[in-house]
């Protein structure tokens, strides 16, 4: 998430998460946004952002690495609410049937609302819209 817009710069959806899906993502965050040289990456503790290997392609971007404090989970709150409406606004509101259903709604959603201090709004435009208009 882009903390000035709170835009999604890109996700995955997987049956498991590892290192190479996160790598992966990541590099295609890098791909579309191509981020200054300085910019800070902040993640949980959780096993795929602490590998090496995933450091290391964060090192090899110029990016700068924070991770959570074992218990603070204030350290990540701008991704908070956003897990908090996503859970409550999307996966609990239906019944999703299969992943194909599941990536189509993460896709509209994350393309078409936004959060901020837990409360959901759906965008008049989207949040690549409002990017290009305001930059």
């Amino acid at each position: 998430m882009d903390v000035k817009n709170r835009k999604i710069i890109d996700w995955s959806l997987n049956s498991s998460r590892t290192v190479e899906l996160s790598i992966t993502t990541l590099k295609q965050a890098f791909k579309h946004r191509k981020p200054n040289v300085g910019m800070i990456f902040h993640t949980d503790r959780g096993v795929k952002y602490t590998a090496y290997r995933f450091s290391d392609e964060l090192k090899r971007h110029g990016t700068r690495y924070r991770i959570n404090r074992a218990d603070y989970c204030t350290d990540n709150s701008h991704m908070e609410p956003f897990f908090h409406s996503l859970k409550t606004g999307l996966i609990r509101s239906q019944t999703l049937k299969s992943e194909e259903n599941l990536r189509r709604a993460l896709k509209i959603y994350i393309n078409h609302f936004i959060t901020n201090n837990g409360y959901i709004y759906k965008l008049v435009i989207s949040p690549i819209e409002y990017e290009r208009i305001t930059t």
